[in-house]
């Protein structure tokens, strides 16, 4: 189509020409007056017309037919017109994920099309968003080019080992446990996200010359060439001939969601990362459920600010205070949506209730704390001599980050509960058939060892904070 601009200037000049000396024309009124833009019948008596106009007439009329016919046209094709968003993933992502948000999506947007394409390399969605051939890339955050990201969720990440191998009195797997072991690296640049953590740690596996994919990396480790380590979502349906523990310290792959930019996303794109954040945070819904005491399942339900958990009754002794539709945005960012309770799972499938909520709102306290003590410090930072109560509490404050983290961690593993891998393997099916007696020597022993240190640690830090600076000078 012309642009506008120009196809006026065309159509003014030709009504310039049509100027009869004596009256206008005839068809410049039917065009101001026809909305469909269709030119009437020529008239039976017509004005006299210049010399020009009489030449240029057959050229105007047969350009303002053609422009009405393109125009129409044009409208046809932008009415029936199906936006196609474009989409590459992982493929356990594309696998486990993906066919449910599509499912959803279909169901909210029929007239958008999603095209899929599985990534075979790390890099390749990356690759293919800085080229614009991807309108969003299902992730790990990686460090190339230029991107915004939207958080989905946390991939926990499991050590792989033989069927045979010797996990007596293990509940989680050391880390430090993968030093100078064989190690089968998945290929395909997924070894990214598995280096970091053992570079944060400092191990260094033996890692076997080896370039295979996951599903083969899992048939050599049942086998017994060596160890691994996958991601609960990478491993998901494959974990015939290995055994899976949970590593030691706890760690995860990101996982998310990237386009170029937000701002500039058409609303089919808008609309398909809202279904993917809302379908992704389904996939636990009990999680949620528990941490709230959540246990009729309804919509736009309220977040209570004081609630008294009573899991035998399946109900609340007390619940007051309730902000209309909070829950319901905090999880799906819609105050509509509908959050499921715990009475809509069996009971045998539920985690437990009271460790998970009162862990879940004692670490919403201390981040509470947390936020006011920095508040009232960046008030007194220019202060000569700050509050004394100010510096107490700092100190005190000291331990409580740690036991945020572990409450965290608390919320993350028992909510998870019965499942080691949701959906597929119960805790049970990987607990070890070890004596309660050994594990609780064990456990015993960590505690007292790591306790003394902890007592060691914090007279230390007394002492030498007693002293002072200038004693350190000295």
């Amino acid at each position: 189509m012309l642009d506008e601009a120009i196809q006026k200037e065309i159509i003014q000049k030709g009504r310039d020409f049509l100027k009869s000396p004596l009256e206008r024309d005839p068809y410049e009124e039917a065009f101001e007056s026809d909305q469909d833009r269709k030119l009437p019948q020529p008239p039976l008596v017509k004005a006299p017309m210049a010399e020009e106009g009489e030449r240029i007439a057959p050229a105007v009329r047969e350009f303002l037919q053609a422009n009405a016919r393109l125009d129409s046209v044009i409208e046809q094709v932008a009415s029936s017109r199906t936006e196609i968003i474009r989409v590459s993933a992982y493929a356990s992502i594309a696998m486990h994920w993906l066919p449910g948000i599509i499912q959803r999506f279909r169901e909210e947007c029929p007239d958008v099309d999603v095209d899929i394409r599985m990534a075979d390399h790390v890099d390749v969605p990356y690759e293919l968003l800085a080229q614009g051939k991807m309108d969003a890339i299902l992730v790990s955050p990686q460090d190339e080019g230029q991107y915004e990201w939207v958080h989905l969720a946390d991939d926990p990440m499991f050590a792989v080992l033989p069927r045979d191998f010797d996990t007596q009195g293990m509940t989680a797997f050391p880390l430090a446990a993968f030093e100078a072991r064989d190690f089968i690296m998945p290929s395909q640049g997924f070894d990214k996200d598995i280096m970091r953590i053992f570079n944060r740690i400092g191990v260094k596996p033996h890692i076997l010359p080896t370039w295979v994919d996951d599903p083969t990396v899992i048939s050599m480790v049942s086998h017994g060439l060596g160890v691994s380590m996958m991601t609960e979502l990478t491993v998901r349906g494959r974990t015939d001939g290995v055994k899976l523990l949970p590593v030691e310290p706890a760690s995860s792959r990101e996982l998310g969601l990237a386009v170029r930019s937000l701002d500039a996303a058409s609303d089919g794109l808008r609309h398909f990362i809202d279904c993917t954040k809302r379908v992704v945070a389904e996939m636990q819904p009990a999680k949620l459920a528990a941490m709230e005491s959540h246990w009729e399942t309804a919509r736009d339900v309220p977040f209570y600010l004081l609630v008294w958990p009573d899991p035998d009754n399946e109900r609340n002794s007390v619940q007051a205070l309730g902000i209309p539709g909070l829950l319901s945005w905090i999880a799906y960012e819609h105050t509509d949506a509908e959050v499921k309770g715990l009475k809509d799972f069996p009971k045998e499938d539920r985690p437990p209730v009271t460790p998970v909520f009162w862990s879940f709102r004692l670490m919403v306290a201390l981040g509470m704390l947390f936020l006011l003590l920095s508040l009232a410090a960046t008030l007194q930072r220019k202060r000569e001599m700050p509050c004394r109560g100010l510096l107490k509490a700092l100190v005190w404050n000291i331990p409580l980050p740690y036991i945020s983290i572990m409450l965290g961690w608390a919320v993350a593993e028992i909510g998870r509960q019965p499942w080691i891998v949701h959906g597929l393997m119960r805790t049970t099916d990987a607990v070890s058939p070890v004596p309660a007696e050994n594990v609780a020597i064990s456990l015993g022993a960590f505690i007292v060892v790591y306790s003394l240190l902890g007592v060691l640690d914090i007279y230390l830090l007394r002492k030498y904070a007693i002293k002072g600076p200038d004693a350190q000078e000295a």
